[in-house]
This record gives C-alpha cells, structure tokens and sequence, in this order.
C-alpha cells in the first residue's frame, strides 16, 4: 500500500506543478510518452514553429493561414490587415489528416448530400473576444472572432439530441424502447 501512496502523491505533486491542463488531458499526455518517449524537441518555441509549419502548408486552396487586406472604410487611410484561417484550405486539410473527421464528413454526405442543385450552407458568427480577466480596467487583447460551420453538418448534433431525449423521456417512463 505504502508503494501505490507514493505514486499517487508523485502523480498528485506532477499535476500541480504543471500549467493547468484536465485531468483527461494530462493522462492523455502521459500515455502518449509511455508509448513514444519524449521528443527532441518540447520547448514553447519547437512548438510554436510546428504550429506555424501546419497552418502554412499548402494545400489545393493556399495555406490555412494567410493575411487578407479589408476594403478601406475611410478614404486616404491605411487598409487594415487581418490574419485569418481560410475555410477551404482548413476542411482540406481536416479531410485529409483527420481520419474520424472524414468519416463524419462521408456520414453527412450520405444523410445530407452536397450538389451543385443543393449545396451545403456555411454559417457565419461574429463575437467580440476579451480574453483575461473580464473584470480587469485594459482590454488591450480584445479581438473580433469570425466562426462557421457547414450547415450540412448540424444534423447529426440535432439527431444525437433527439435521440438522448427520447432515451431519457423512455428511461423516466420505465420503457425500453425509444419513442420514435
């Protein structure tokens, strides 16, 4: 008992000396070095440049990261730049390197169908990001959040719902089938 205590307080002591990640993660973490050891290269730095590696490889459409000009609001000003993540570029790469999302993608397809006659629909949302301390007096990281998503996509979460409701609403009423 005195050995399985000493790596519970080992474990305990790693997690609180580490930046916070869930408990899930840091598992996770943990597995993954059980099974390949540690890279050579782990600093912040190596990271970020892997980072940026990804996001400016090519793919059919250009990088996933790439500098866009805006249209000048005011004549005589500077154009504003702006860093974003082109949606084309990123649904290639994420098909491409991402095994349970091209699944998901050929699911939709087949539930949904995508044609020139019916196409898929993206779906825009712009927000207001302050990240910190919301509470605090500067905002000086505040930044304008565009998110989308493929409309295409939004049916399975609907049905997953669906059906968790109607596994509850049966479970309450001492069922074993599903409504339909």
């Amino acid at each position: 008992m005195a050995e399985r205590e000493r790596k519970l307080t080992q474990l305990d002591s790693l997690r609180r000396r580490t930046p916070h990640c869930s408990q899930s993660a840091l598992d996770s973490i943990i597995q993954h070095l059980k099974q390949t050891g540690l890279p050579d290269l782990h600093h912040r730095r190596d990271m970020r440049e892997a980072r940026d590696a990804h996001i400016t490889e090519r793919t059919p459409y250009g990088p996933i990261s790439r500098d866009i000009e805006l249209v000048k609001a005011h004549p005589g000003k500077p154009p504003h730049r702006m860093l974003i993540a082109h949606p084309l570029a990123m649904l290639w790469q994420a098909y491409n390197k991402c095994a349970p999302f091209r699944e998901f993608f050929h699911e939709r397809l087949a539930v949904e169908g995508c044609t020139p006659e019916k196409p898929w629909n993206m779906a825009l949302y712009c927000d207001e990001v302050r990240p910190g301390d919301q509470l605090g007096g500067r905002k000086l990281r505040k930044f304008q959040a565009v998110y989308y998503t493929l409309i295409g996509f939004w049916a399975r979460r609907a049905l997953v719902r669906r059906h968790v409701v109607h596994l509850v609403h049966a479970a309450e009423h001492g069922r074993r089938e599903v409504p339909r």
